[in-house]
């Protein structure tokens, strides 16, 4: 496969130590073979690094702990392939990913990027139902603006070319949906393609961002109203950003906020009783 194009798969890792081998095998484990493997460690405080050396020929950046975007950014200029994976470090690829997305952007030469399907798995890479899903066929901008049915970067093959038009990650979206935020700003002008094989295990576990439901309407808000900036003047567009964004209201009855609200003034009714207590004894004396 001499005159196969390189593929360049980014691992951005922040203490997910114990799910990188995973991430890194699935690529080895790869029926495509001209690739190579970076993995940023973004200031990890487990054994990430360690990790990482057992492995011949992989290129481990470091940085301080600066959140996926500029992990990704600096793996992204670090690297040197002609088409790009960003694989999430809790994630695994199916061993026809890398074929199936070259063969790909390979027979759709207008397409910016091409994706594909995932199926869940849990924490010790067990197989969760993960529901059926439909190929996109058309009006991609639209479809992602109601849903990130791509659901995970690893899913996807970028060309490079196409960073020279879209500005990489952006680093304000620190909360999440970052990924979501690039699909539409390269759908927005460029045609891009759901080949519609399934070519990777998307791991759902505890410490997934996606767990954080107020974390992730948080993001998701940043994410829209960025959006809906974008989009003005065009009137279907801007309802579904609207429809999007949750308001403020929404987000203070949040479960796990009234939760601690509700546990912050039954502490400051049990502080007042012990004050109010200790203030009868000493006036006793």
């Amino acid at each position: 496969m001499n005159d196969a194009p390189l593929v360049s798969v980014i691992i951005p890792c922040y203490r997910q130590a114990h799910y990188l081998d995973d991430a890194i095998q699935s690529v080895l484990a790869q029926t495509y073979r001209n690739f190579e493997i970076i993995v940023v460690d973004d200031g990890s405080t487990d054994n990430t690094a360690e990790v990482a050396a057992r492995y011949d020929g992989l290129k481990c950046l470091r940085q301080r702990n600066l959140g996926l975007s500029i992990a990704r950014n600096n793996g992204l200029q670090a690297s040197a392939g002609e088409h790009l994976v960003f694989l999430d470090a809790d994630d695994r690829l199916l061993p026809c990913n890398l074929e199936t997305g070259v063969n790909a952007l390979r027979d759709f030469p207008e397409c910016a990027f091409v994706y594909g399907f995932c199926e869940l798995i849990d924490h010790d890479g067990v197989h969760i139902p993960t529901p059926p899903r439909v190929p996109i066929r058309d009006n991609h901008y639209r479809a992602l603006l109601l849903e990130n049915h791509i659901w995970t970067p690893g899913a996807a093959m970028f060309r490079r070319s196409i960073f020279s038009h879209v500005d990489g990650f952006d680093p304000s979206l620190n909360r999440g949906c970052e990924d979501l935020d690039l699909y539409l700003r390269i759908a927005k002008d460029h045609a891009i393609l759901c080949h519609g094989k399934l070519n990777l295990q998307y791991r759902k576990h505890a410490g997934s961002m996606s767990r954080d439901s107020l974390r992730m309407s948080r993001a998701t808000n940043d994410l829209y109203k960025k959006h809906l900036r974008e989009v003005q003047g065009e009137r279907e567009l801007e309802e579904i950003c609207r429809g999007k964004i949750v308001s403020r209201r929404r987000l203070l009855l949040h479960r796990p906020l009234v939760i601690r609200a509700v546990e912050i003034v039954r502490l400051r009714r049990r502080f007042r009783a012990a004050k109010s207590y200790l203030q009868q004894v000493l006036q006793s004396r």
